[in-house]
């Protein structure tokens, strides 16, 4: 049998990568179609036509907090405390603050609560305003998102409403 070219162990190489990526897509996929949020939306629609991709905008978005993350779980803990500001960001100034509040009395029991809620208000609130600085033409809302480590490197899908009507995106 002939040995390969490295040129060719590349290709090989990078074409498995990309299949990788598009099974990991394909399965957040339908992963996110059996949660009950996927409910309230009739079309999912994969990479449309005329939009920015949100799991480059929600990388860019995090990619400050990011450096010190080297594990996935850290990586993703990043990534949920940057769609929960993405979307707070989005909603009235008046409705952040008590939906803000809801999140944390849902995830949070103990004698630590208010010190923890206090520390990550701060952190949430930092990412809001990174939100509202850099993309504030973005009005996509970020409903899931998966994040998976593929060999060497990471790999974010991200499920999120369409821009609405009349908006413009990043």
């Amino acid at each position: 049998m002939a040995k390969k070219s490295k040129g060719f162990r590349s290709l090989l190489k990078q074409q498995k990568l990309i299949n990788r990526r598009e099974n990991t897509l394909n399965k957040f996929e339908k992963t996110f179609q059996q949660k009950e949020i996927a409910n309230s939306f009739t079309d999912i629609v994969k990479n449309p036509q005329g939009e920015v991709k949100m799991s480059e905008v929600l990388e860019d978005f995090a990619e400050p907090y990011l450096p010190e993350t080297n594990s996935l779980e850290r990586r993703r803990m990043v990534f949920d405390m940057a769609i929960v500001a993405w979307n707070l960001a989005i909603m009235p100034e008046h409705q952040r603050q008590p939906a803000l509040d809801k999140l944390f009395n849902d995830l949070m029991k103990g004698n630590k609560k208010e010190i923890l809620k206090r520390d990550l208000n701060d952190l949430i609130e930092e990412m809001v305003e990174r939100k509202l600085e850099l993309f504030p033409n973005n009005r996509r809302y970020i409903l899931d998102c998966q994040l998976e480590n593929i060999g060497d490197q990471f790999h974010l899908s991200v499920a999120s409403t369409l821009a609405p009507s009349g908006s413009i995106t990043d």
